[in-house]
């Protein structure tokens, strides 16, 4: 009886610590679901699959962007928006906040921003419930630059394959590009050079290139290194009259892993091998820390920068 006793004792102490567990609620972990009482600022544009804070954002120049807060309860709404300094504007734009549910579509506010200057700014506003209390102040940091694309210049050789400038007079903003990615017949190998805007940085390359016998190579390289070129087309066909079919364009694939210092973002590629076949493995972590992983074969790769010849 006595340890039947001890045995019950056990038991039960081991339900009531469930119990506890059970009914603590760890909000950042990231709920796929949405939970009632909590306010999200700028949650990921994912499909609502993910429910968690990212109190950060790009922006860039002479340009419009918002930010959504989802409420926590019917009846909550937006007030005090201020901003740091000048250059950066700020506003509420629409509250919807009669009736709460799980949903994206339901019970949110959101904050329209207007940038008339780079810089890094502080938009805070407070979060209050029906009856006008102040439920929780908050902060969302804005990074503007004049560019949020990840590249700002691509060199090969002495050939300038990609750029974007952007000139401002008065108020006149003027943006122009340059964009060559055919490459000489000669070229075999060459020096690749890439130029991040800012905030970005490159932390690697991959190339992919066929060799003379038309065999998908791969390289692992730096930024501002040589790197090889293709020197065959990517397919060959043969028809029953023995003619040779191939494309008209000879591709190198380039994969440039980078890093987001503002958001904290990235994009890293690495060469694997997938069930025997060799791939380049592409992962992705995102602002709200969450990671998406996707391969892509070699034989058909297709890098974030690309360069063909005839």
């Amino acid at each position: 009886m006595k340890k039947l006793r001890q045995l019950l004792t056990v038991a039960t102490l081991v339900l009531a610590l469930g119990f506890v567990f059970m009914n603590c609620r760890e909000v950042d972990a990231a709920p796929a679901q949405r939970v009632e009482g909590v306010v999200y600022i700028n949650p990921p544009s994912n499909g609502g699959t993910v429910w968690k804070s990212v109190k950060k954002m790009r922006m860039e120049e002479n340009s419009n962007a918002s930010f959504k807060i989802y409420f926590g309860n019917a009846g909550d709404y937006i007030s005090d928006v201020k901003v740091n300094k000048k250059g950066l504007k700020a506003g509420v734009t629409n509250q919807y906040s009669i009736n709460w549910s799980a949903g994206t579509g339901s019970c949110y506010g959101t904050i329209g921003l207007r940038a008339e200057k780079s810089g890094t700014y502080k938009v805070s506003f407070k979060v209050r419930n029906q009856a006008g209390a102040v439920k929780k102040s908050y902060t969302m940091t804005v990074y503007c630059t004049d560019n949020m694309a990840v590249f700002k210049e691509i060199k090969i050789g002495s050939q300038t394959a990609y750029k974007r400038t952007v000139s401002k007079k008065g108020t006149t903003y003027t943006t122009k590009y340059l964009s060559n990615y055919k490459i000489p017949s000669s070229m075999t190998s060459a020096k690749l050079s890439i130029t991040p805007n800012k905030g970005f940085s490159i932390t690697g390359v991959i190339v992919v290139y066929r060799d003379k016998n038309g065999v998908p190579k791969t390289l692992k390289t730096k930024n501002n290194r040589n790197i090889k070129l293709s020197q065959q087309y990517n397919t060959r066909s043969y028809g029953s009259d023995g003619v040779c079919s191939k494309p008209s364009k000879m591709w190198t694939e380039v994969f440039a892993s980078y890093k987001d210092k503002y958001l904290g973002t990235y994009v890293q590629y690495s060469v694997v091998k997938k069930s025997g076949v060799k791939m380049i493995k592409r992962v992705e972590k995102l602002s709200d820390g969450t990671k998406k992983t996707g391969y892509y074969n070699i034989s058909y790769a297709g890098g974030n920068i690309s360069f063909w010849r005839n």
